[in-house]
């Protein structure tokens, strides 16, 4: 009989316990996926994979959900007037049964936007002004007022006023409707960028009514935020802006305004706006940002074509000097009768739906 040395033994009997083992784990293996069908539905999800690692490919990844018009104007911090001209026509639209084009034009009339003020009757304004504000407090929203008399664009003559006196009146007239309540004001678009075309002694004349104004509003309604226009980046240079809006009360005023009712490059307002700020002393600003989405070459500005909407309004700007991107012009609303539009002011439905095309 052959005798097996302990050494073998020892090593026969490893070997049987390593077989054993393979056998047995194989057999669990089997036995697991047959008592778990969902096996492989118990993977991590894509979401859960490891951060630059790739989903399956039968992985449908869902697109962002679209913000309903209420999501919108609750995270919103501006107040949007139920009466402007494009809400009411989105409402028309629906009496209608036009649904789907009520809907296109949600993106404008979901979106909180300037409410222009002007001199024609001053005791209305003040009293739409007390509603709006006492409505924009319940809601917890900024409202965003522009006050607009439009002056002449080669004399220094408002439009609805015939003196300065008269002017200063109805500016205090509209801050004491504001009173204490939180509001944003744009102060007279254009009214600045058009003094370059006065005589010296009509600028004259005009910038200091445009300072009576800044120190009526900020005395008269000491919670508004006040700021000047002061154009585009493509009207004047940033000096003598600087001048003049030092001249219009700029120290008293909380900021500037830029880009109102026009379409020039955010990018490139930022920059010129930048600058006009630092030359001040790092006063703040503002951007219309409503129909700027898209550079539109040319010098072109009544209902120029191309436009785009631009981003919605907001305070997170990323830039300490901006106070927010707003939306100052409402997007629709004509330049006046140039290139088919209606009169000055006048919501254009297929001017807007154009707009939203091009965004």
């Amino acid at each position: 009989m052959t005798s097996v040395s302990p050494r073998n033994h020892v090593k026969n009997i490893f070997l049987i316990v390593l077989i054993f083992l393979a056998f047995f784990a194989a057999w669990m293996n089997q036995e697991g996926r047959e008592v778990n069908p969902q096996w492989q539905e118990d993977k991590p999800s894509s979401s859960e994979t490891t951060a630059g690692q790739r989903p399956p490919a039968d992985v449908v990844q869902e697109p962002p959900r679209e913000l309903t018009c209420q999501e919108i104007l609750a995270a919103s911090p501006f107040y949007r007037a139920d009466s402007s001209q494009v809400v009411v026509k989105e409402n028309e639209l629906r009496q209608e049964g036009k649904t789907e084009l009520a809907d296109t034009l949600q993106t404008i009339s979901c979106v909180p936007q300037g409410i222009w003020v002007s001199g024609r009757d001053p005791a209305w304004e003040a009293s739409r002004a007390r509603q709006i504000v006492e409505k924009a407090k319940r809601q917890g929203k900024i409202p965003l007022f522009v006050i607009y008399d439009g002056p002449e664009h080669t004399k220094a003559i408002w439009r609805h006023v015939e003196t300065g006196k008269a002017y200063e009146e109805w500016i205090r007239t509209f801050a004491l409707a504001l009173g204490n309540s939180e509001a944003w004001i744009v102060f007279e678009p254009d009214a600045l960028p058009l003094t370059f075309n006065y005589s010296e002694e009509d600028r004259e004349i005009r910038l200091q009514e445009l300072k009576n104004g800044v120190r009526i509003l900020k005395e008269e309604s000491p919670n508004s935020r006040v700021y000047i226009d002061a154009g585009h980046n493509e009207w004047k240079g940033e000096e003598i802006v600087v001048r003049y809006l030092e001249e219009a009360g700029i120290a008293q005023a909380n900021g500037f305004a830029l880009n109102v009712s026009n379409h020039q490059e955010v990018s490139e307002e930022i920059a010129y706006g930048v600058k006009i700020a630092e030359l001040i002393g790092d006063t703040r600003f503002i951007v219309d940002t409503g129909q700027a989405g898209r550079k539109v070459e040319g010098s072109e500005w009544c209902n120029a074509a191309g436009r785009a909407l631009g981003r919605t309004p907001t305070q997170n700007t990323g830039n300490v000097l901006i106070d927010a991107f707003v939306w100052v012009k409402p997007p629709g609303e004509s330049d006046g009768t140039c290139n088919g539009g209606p009169p000055p002011g006048k919501f254009w439905l297929e001017y807007a739906l154009q707009l939203i095309a091009n965004s």
